[in-house]
């Protein structure tokens, strides 16, 4: 029987750690049902720079590469390849996943509008908000938000 060991989801997607006896393939629980999420053990990021700008994406988001890679001794384009190297998908990708996940979370925890929403996570385009929100989800946020409060209702009431 493999060993099972705690996996992270690569996009960061999510904050849980999830057991997993097959590592390699398994899917992240939040992710869309259209994605291909796999999951790459915490440790694999061998490279302690890129492992420090994840942490500093997660705090903040919104930096941009050109502002990273000075605070890890990289050029603008170093950084780029060993991070797509390291995690797998390109820095703006892991970005913009961050700040879908971010606001998925507000929709379903608070009521602000969708306007105070995509400016609190960094997406200040309307129109590219709502097509990478469905992109990643499935749905519109606005349909997200609306199908999670029903589900929400439905569990309450049965």
């Amino acid at each position: 029987m493999p060993e099972t060991e705690e996996t992270l989801c690569e996009l960061a997607c999510c904050e849980c750690w999830i057991t997993s006896p097959s590592i390699k393939e398994v899917s992240c629980p939040c992710a869309p049902r259209t994605s291909n999420t796999s999951f790459l053990k915490a440790s694999n990021v061998h490279n302690r720079r890129i492992a420090e700008i994840l942490q500093i994406i997660q705090r903040c988001p919104e930096i941009r590469a050109a502002e990273l890679a000075p605070i890890v001794g990289l050029s603008t384009s170093r950084l780029h390849h060993l991070f797509k190297l390291q995690v797998g998908v390109s820095i703006e990708t892991y970005v913009k996943k961050i700040q879908l996940e971010r606001a998925r979370k507000l929709l379903l925890t608070t009521h602000r509008s969708l306007k105070e929403i995509r400016n609190e996570v960094g997406i200040a385009d309307a129109s590219n908000f709502v097509r990478h929100f469905k992109e990643w989800f499935g749905l519109s946020p606005s349909a997200y938000r609306k199908q999670q409060k029903s589900r929400i209702d439905q569990e309450k009431a049965g």
